[in-house]
């Protein structure tokens, strides 16, 4: 019978002024139930990022207990950008204004046109992208790292 273990992403991107890696965050769960403020986050090193109104998606290496959850960390890649043109890769890839998405926010956006869940994460933007969009993704910040070179600051 096949091995039907993830094959992990794997990616380390740098560019001027841009860092972009796949990050290990262990668990990933959808948890239906109890509601949260919209688009924020609550906690630190295990939190939950609001998704839609009795919806939440919860990070970290176990699920929460007694609520209806499903883990989805198969189902999800969770990427880093960060370094001083961060906002300006933001600005780029998407419509969202990157001064409203300060620490303890999170929104839903399109980011060079890939559903994701956007938000600060200590000194990165960190995104969740869908496992299969996920090496298109990261091609496209591969080119877009190369392009901003030509734009030093």
């Amino acid at each position: 019978m096949p091995d039907l273990a993830r094959e992990p992403v794997v990616a380390s991107i740098e560019g001027n002024g841009i860092a972009v890696r796949v990050a290990d965050v262990g668990g990933q769960f959808l948890v239906s139930g109890e509601d949260m403020p919209a688009n924020t986050i609550d906690g630190d090193e295990r939190y939950a990022v609001w998704l839609a109104p009795g919806r939440r998606l919860a990070v970290g290496n176990a699920a929460p207990d007694g609520e209806f959850v499903s883990d989805v960390s198969d189902g999800f890649v969770v990427i880093d950008i960060s370094g001083p043109r961060t906002d300006e890769m933001l600005a780029m890839a998407s419509p969202l204004d990157p001064a409203l998405l300060v620490p303890g926010r999170c929104a839903q956006t399109l980011f060079a046109g890939v559903k994701i869940v956007l938000y600060r994460h200590a000194a990165a933007l960190r995104m969740h992208v869908e496992r299969p969009l996920a090496a298109w993704l990261l091609d496209w910040l591969r080119q877009a790292t190369g392009a901003l070179e030509g734009t030093v600051k």
